[in-house]
């Protein structure tokens, strides 16, 4: 019936330049300017400007031509202008805009998931390496990884071991994802290893005592406080990060200072088994 009805106007001039000048206005909507954010739609003629214009062409045809096809090509013109509207309104903002906010709300769950698997894996990994250098019978393998004392320095170590572990493995599945992954990385595990000193010092100076189960508390504290961190950094955009290469070679080099501080520990309580008053792997 469409096609009847189209084949009918276009036997007529007025019918030809009608059609005409909707197929120009359609061509048009390719001048449309689509902002993304304001979903603001720009047009280059307004629609009483082309209505004006069918009713002026119209004007020239005989007035039999007139009758028959001067309101139902107004119509016609009118639901044209107003299907495309909406195809583009609809269809291509909402669309790209359900689209875009679909693709970052899987991308932050990926990354939370991630997160409290390495959250997981280092608490359980850091107690673990807690004891391993005494059930390996203070083997020297295990001793630049795990703790060799009861020091504030050994127990920062068994924090960092297990988070730069993770990343390394993480690196493989969200580094892609996030070009700033190892300054992301490196400001959370340093925040980690930072806040056990703060709170052990904190406690026990207020309460003048160290206890053990505090301790292991305080492990905790600090290993979720840096995961939170990373996810806050890696969420907030852009994310100041100059060179991810450098970050990555900072951690190296902090897991580097840990292994020779193992064996050549500084005199100062901060490396002291409060226990023994041993330092590193020496007794």
């Amino acid at each position: 019936m469409y096609e009847l009805f189209v084949n009918k106007i276009k036997k007529t001039k007025c019918g030809e330049t009608i059609l005409g000048s909707i197929s120009k206005y359609i061509d048009s909507t390719h001048s449309f300017t689509v902002t993304h954010e304001s979903r603001n739609l720009k047009q280059a003629r307004p629609f009483g400007q082309y209505v004006d214009l069918l009713r002026f062409r119209c004007a020239l045809a005989t007035p039999s031509q007139q009758n028959v096809l001067l309101h139902s090509c107004q119509i016609l013109s009118r639901l044209c202008i107003f299907y495309l509207l909406y195809i583009i309104s609809s269809s291509r903002i909402y669309f790209l805009y359900i689209t875009d906010f679909a693709e970052v709300s899987v991308m932050h769950k990926k990354l939370i998931v991630w997160q409290l698997i390495g959250l997981v894996f280092t608490s359980i990994a850091g107690t673990l390496l807690h004891f391993l250098y005494d059930w390996s019978n203070e083997s020297s393998f295990v001793a630049p990884f795990s703790a060799v004392n009861e020091s504030i320095w050994e127990h920062m170590k068994l924090l960092f071991v297990p988070m730069f572990l993770f990343a390394l493995i993480e690196n493989h599945f969200l580094g892609m994802i996030y070009e700033n992954f190892w300054c992301v990385k490196l400001a959370g595990i340093l925040l980690g290893i930072i806040t056990i000193p703060i709170l052990y010092y904190t406690y026990t100076g207020i309460l003048g005592v160290s206890k053990d189960w505090f301790n292991i508390v305080i492990f905790f504290i600090s290993a979720a406080i840096a995961y939170v961190t990373e996810i806050m950094l890696f969420k907030r955009e852009p994310t100041p990060c100059r060179s991810s290469l450098f970050a990555l070679f900072i951690l190296c080099l902090l897991a580097l200072t840990f292994v020779v501080l193992t064996y050549l520990p500084p005199k100062i309580p901060l490396f002291q088994d409060p226990q023994t008053g041993d330092y590193g792997v020496y007794k």
